[in-house]
């Protein structure tokens, strides 16, 4: 029996050489294991919050932000970039909650004495938009609609920061507590 020579074996040990070179490389240190002992890339994957939890972590209780300060009417905040404590209503269209995003409107609310910083509140007062926002001020994922009872009509208070453009008004939600 002859056996046949080729010359390709000389030729494919650089090629496994490079090869393995790569694999290794591939599997250095610059993968460090994750607090778990998993890689970074799966640690950020199991660790990411749902927008649920994330929206979740806004709602507050009423005493916690009573005890900022006197809210005042949505109706009467106007200064562009101010930090706000309102009292409000879910409302000003049949269907206040915007989609699937954490946008609601509210308007001012009708009984006077829950608003006791002004003498505007009525329900003839514009609505204002609330969004809970992004760090780009966009807003972010997931209904408000029923969280901690939120509906139409129920009574908020919220505190953010006041956004003007042009004659609407914009809150970028920091906190809201139902007070049904």
């Amino acid at each position: 029996m002859r056996t046949l020579s080729f010359p390709i074996l000389p030729l494919m040990i650089p090629a496994l050489a490079t090869a393995a070179v790569l694999l290794l490389s591939a599997c250095g240190s610059s993968a460090q294991p994750g607090p778990s002992g998993s890689s970074p890339a799966t640690a950020a994957v199991t660790a990411a919050p749902s927008s649920d939890d994330v929206l979740e972590r806004y709602f507050v209780s009423a005493d916690t932000l009573s005890a900022l300060g006197q809210a005042q009417c949505v109706s009467s905040v106007s200064e562009d970039g101010a930090e706000v404590l309102i009292s409000a209503r879910v409302g000003g269209r049949a269907d206040p909650f915007l989609g699937r995003l954490a946008v609601m409107l509210v308007t001012a609310v009708e009984d006077a004495a829950a608003c006791s910083a002004c003498t505007s509140c009525g329900p003839s007062s514009e609505a204002t938009l609330v969004q809970i926002s992004d760090a780009e001020g966009q807003p972010l994922a997931g209904s408000l609609r029923g969280r901690h009872g939120l509906a139409g009509g129920s009574s908020v208070l919220i505190k953010g920061r006041l956004q003007r453009d042009g004659g609407r008004s914009l809150i970028h939600a920091e906190a809201i507590a139902v007070l049904h």
